[in-house]
């Protein structure tokens, strides 16, 4: 699994998405999540007390765009770094 994250650059906005919801995560959330999307499960951390993101109009971009990094949620205006 490692190799697969290795290929993914770093540095880089490589797609764009709108957060539309933010839920506080409950024994009754952590289950329908690993229902309904096993996969997202395997991969997150649902403890209760947490929160988990809702996310809608995913778009992976053709070319990775350089950005400098930040910590936590921020507003891209779409310009990179030449």
């Amino acid at each position: 699994l490692k190799e697969s994250f290795d290929c993914f650059p770093t540095g880089a906005v490589i797609g764009k998405v709108n957060l539309v919801n933010c839920l506080r995560i409950d024994e009754l959330t952590a289950s329908l999540i690993k229902e309904q999307n096993p996969d997202e499960y395997a991969f997150g951390d649902f403890t209760p007390g947490r929160y988990a993101w809702v996310m809608e109009g995913a778009v992976l971009f053709h070319d990775p765009v350089c950005v400098p990094g930040k910590q936590g949620l921020w507003n891209w205006d779409g310009k990179g770094l030449k």
